[in-house]
């Protein structure tokens, strides 16, 4: 994945996220599709900030117009991203070889999203 092809990057690795999230009970069960969704972005474009040398947009990860669409604020999303990169750092596999088959980047999504998560901390 380059970090130089913005909102196709973006959108790859909210896939990726959103597709690890269907296979966690924990996060379908505490959080609603929408947060689910809305924080797929978020943490894809705070991954893009953290893991690449230069952003593909201008201004904040999560701008105010982001924030009235998705009706949630950034703090929410960062609790639910945290949640979301603990139970995936706690080893939970949720069918990983299906998702290599889908995805040819898995390993650095992974790399990217351990990153946001040192910078969420």
């Amino acid at each position: 994945m380059s970090c130089g092809s913005g909102i196709a990057a973006i959108t790859a690795l909210s896939k990726y996220i959103l597709d690890l999230t269907l296979l966690s009970y924990h996060m379908n069960q505490e959080y609603l599709p929408s947060e689910v969704a809305a924080m797929a972005v978020f943490l894809a474009r705070k991954c893009m900030e953290v893991g690449c040398a230069k952003k593909t947009w201008s201004g904040p990860v999560w701008s105010e117009s982001l924030q009235y669409h998705a009706e949630y604020s950034e703090t929410k999303l960062e609790k639910i991203a945290v949640d979301f990169i603990q139970e995936k750092k706690a080893g939970h596999d949720w069918g990983l070889r299906a998702l290599k088959k889908k995805y040819s980047d898995v390993a650095s999504f992974d790399k990217l999203l351990r990153l946001a998560f040192i910078s969420l901390k």
